[in-house]
Parts: structure tokens; sequence; C-alpha cells
């Protein structure tokens, strides 16, 4: 028998049981005992500090063509329209083939930064890889790109949000890795801007986990799935929380990507109320 802890916000999962009989089945007795939170006992690991999270920086100042990475279909004032449509009608948008093609290809084909990686924990918070390219190499280039001053210009084209800073991380999720919604520690709210960099177009399917999940209370917002060369633009407010869905053995490919949150900037009612 099995007794833990949760949090206010915290969420849990039966994290993978794998048999060679495929007659074998889980059964279990759950159940929840309830009471005040004044009374919850104290935890055994050490406070979470969010200081763990990726730090928000300032733009780099960068005036790169947009041309030299960004597919020509994205560039056109009236792709840029229609795309901005959507994303204030939906709050979101997924932006196939986003980089060239060719310059996609030359990332793919360079050495692989994943063989230095570092597992970032702790468990009770996330489990993937992170990686920092070669300084030389086209996908270190890339990055520095995603977190400029001439991105972002371009990220308010796509979404009408001017933003100010952003915090970058270049990971992978492999078999078993996860991340989780704890109490302690939550992610800044911005704009999430995630750089699928999977190698192969593969069509993700719901049974392998490794999705990223948006939700509001109980109810899920938004279910993004890795997909080669995708950008995925989500606008998280406050009451929005996302994690990403244990990646199970049955997933024949890791998931690998550039995940980005970008400050916003205070808009003139935010100062009018300060005032």
């Amino acid at each position: 028998m099995g007794f833990f802890l949760t949090g206010l916000v915290s969420f849990h999962t039966v994290e993978e049981i794998t048999v060679r009989d495929a007659n074998r089945e889980r059964w279990s007795v759950t159940g929840w005992f309830y009471g005040p939170t004044e009374s919850l006992v104290a935890q055994e690991h050490p406070p979470l500090s969010p200081s763990l999270l990726p730090a928000l920086l300032p733009f780099s100042e960068d005036s790169a063509d947009w041309a030299q990475w960004v597919n020509p279909e994205y560039l056109s004032e009236k792709s840029q329209d229609r795309i901005q449509d959507m994303f204030l009608d939906q709050s979101s948008v997924q932006l196939q083939q986003f980089i060239a093609p060719d310059v996609y290809a030359q990332i793919l084909a360079e050495s692989d930064p994943w063989s230095t990686a570092t597992l970032l924990g702790p468990p009770h918070l996330r489990s993937y890889l992170e990686a920092t390219p070669a300084p030389a190499s086209k996908l270190s280039a890339l990055l520095a790109f995603l977190r400029s001053s001439s991105f972002a210009r371009l990220l308010a084209k796509l979404t009408s949000i001017d933003t100010v800073a952003a915090a970058q991380q270049l990971r992978r999720f492999e078999h078993g890795h996860y991340t989780l919604i704890h109490d302690e520690v939550q992610e800044p709210f911005g704009l999430d801007v995630t750089l699928s960099l999977q190698p192969t177009k593969t069509e993700w399917e719901d049974s392998w986990g490794g999705a990223t999940h948006y939700i509001a209370d109980k109810d899920e917002l938004l279910r993004i799935t890795p997909e080669a060369n995708s950008l995925s633009l989500v606008l998280r407010d406050e009451g929005t929380l996302r994690f990403v869905k244990f990646l199970n053995h049955m997933a024949p490919v890791s998931r690998q990507e550039v995940a980005m949150v970008f400050d916003i900037a205070p808009s003139d009612s935010d100062s009018d109320d300060e005032e």
C-alpha cells in the first residue's frame, strides 16, 4: 500500500508498466483523504527553488535577415496577417516547415549535440536532457537568432505581442522523460515558443506520450505533439499550466526541440493600472 501527498496545483501520474505477457493487467484501489491545507505535513524533499527554471534574459541585438532562417512562406505580409488572425482567435498556432528546408537539413546533418547532454532533475519536477551545441555550429547560430531582437520582431508580426526577454533551452526527451506541474516552481506566464527539431517527419501517436498538455483547473485546453520543423506559439496566461507527458517505451523516436518562454511587454492598460 502506498501513500503520497499532493499539493494545491501539482499533478501525479502512473509512470509506466511493461510486461511480457499481454494478458496481465494492473489492478488497484485508489482514493483520497481530504483536509484543510494548513494541516499538510512537511515534504520529505527539500524545497525547490524557482532558479531551477531557465532564466529570462534580454534579447541580443541582431539585424539578421529573416530569409536566412525562415521559410519564405511566413515572410509575406498577407501570410503574417493570416497567422496573426488565427493566433488572436485561438491564442495558439502551429506553423509547419517553419525553418527554411535547406537550413533545417544542414542543422540535422551536423554532429550530434546530445552526446554531451546533461540530465536535468530533480525527478519530482522534471527529467529530460539539456544540450549545448558547438559554438561554431549552425544549430548554435539558430539558437542565437531565436533569442535575438530580430526574431522578437517577427513574433510581433505573427502574434501582435511585443516581448522583452526570453528563456531558452535545447532539450531532448527520451524514454522515461517528462515534466511535472509543481506548487513550488511554476513557469512565468508568457508566450511559449517551441521549435521542434525532430529528425524525420513522424505521425506522433497519443499512445506514445511525450505531448505538451495545457490545462486550466481540470480542463485540458490544448495538446501539442512533436512534428519535425514546426514552430508552436501558445499564449499562456494566468491560470494556465503545462506539462510534457511521460514518453513511454512505445515511442520509436525521442522528442527534441528548442523550448522558449518569451516575457510579454507591459501593455498601456497595465501601466495605467499601476498609476
